[in-house]
């Protein structure tokens, strides 16, 4: 049994891994693949909410259940930043 995998990848020219790579990378895992635009390398970082999303839409797909749709908010990656930033 394959596990079901998200490939994800920032989409801006200094991209460490191209859209083609990524693409063949998800498709030979059998997985899904979520490019972030206004993203380097770093989607997790550069584009929070979004990815946060999108890795929820994911698990959805994936175990049908609904998840609750909770994002943080800017300040709150910040070294002593909090959810109430």
């Amino acid at each position: 049994m394959r596990a079901p995998v998200l490939v994800t990848r920032g989409g801006r020219a200094e991209e460490v891994c191209t859209e083609a790579a990524a693409a063949r990378l998800a498709a030979s895992l059998g997985g899904s693949l979520a490019t972030f635009e206004g993203s380097g390398p770093l989607p997790h970082v550069d584009e929070r909410a979004r990815y946060a999303v999108a890795v929820l839409d994911f698990l959805d797909r994936v175990d049908g259940v609904a998840t609750r749709r909770a994002v943080m908010q800017p300040g709150s990656m910040r070294p002593g930043g909090s959810v109430r930033d």
